[in-house]
């Protein structure tokens, strides 16, 4: 009979490690005790960059048949480094000439770039490919600007 017990406590013993050892190992592998939690909790700090705001702009754009569209938006750009925007603000010259490019680009795209959330962001990228053609150099920066925000819009 003794023999017997002994048997069944070692067998239990054996299969209470396994158990315990499973236990800790699925605690571990899916991060609850490992390093793994505070790396898959950690939200990435987003960067944020200097703005060059370039006002409203009131544009009336032709149309075909269906007639003419009214569009207004204010826009700031969003520039890769404070130099880019210390450059900028030097002199206004170059906000006027920004706006002037803005307003070429949005009329050389028509009214059609204004009627979908896909056309109004194919319009910001290529707002912002012609204005790093005309922005000022900077050294060590290939395109002062980043990306064309829209503050607010309206189209009727």
């Amino acid at each position: 009979m003794k023999g017997k017990i002994k048997k069944i406590l070692i067998f239990g013993g054996i299969l209470l490690i396994i158990v315990a050892i499973s236990v800790i190992a699925g605690f571990y592998l899916s991060g609850v005790m490992g390093e793994n939690s505070e790396a898959g909790q950690r939200v990435q700090d987003v960067k944020s960059y200097p703005i060059f705001d370039l006002g409203e702009f009131r544009i009336s754009l032709p149309g075909d048949l269906s007639g003419s569209m009214l569009v207004s938006f204010e826009l700031v750009l969003e520039l890769e480094n404070d130099k880019v925007l210390e450059k900028l603000s030097e002199d206004e010259y170059w906000k006027v000439l920004f706006r002037n490019e803005v307003i070429a680009e949005c009329l050389r795209a028509g009214k059609e770039s204004f009627k979908s959330a896909e056309g109004l962001l194919r319009l910001m990228d290529a707002v912002v490919s012609r204005l790093n053609a005309v922005a000022p150099t900077v050294k060590n920066v290939d395109n002062p600007i980043r990306r064309a925000l829209i503050k607010s819009f309206i189209a009727q």
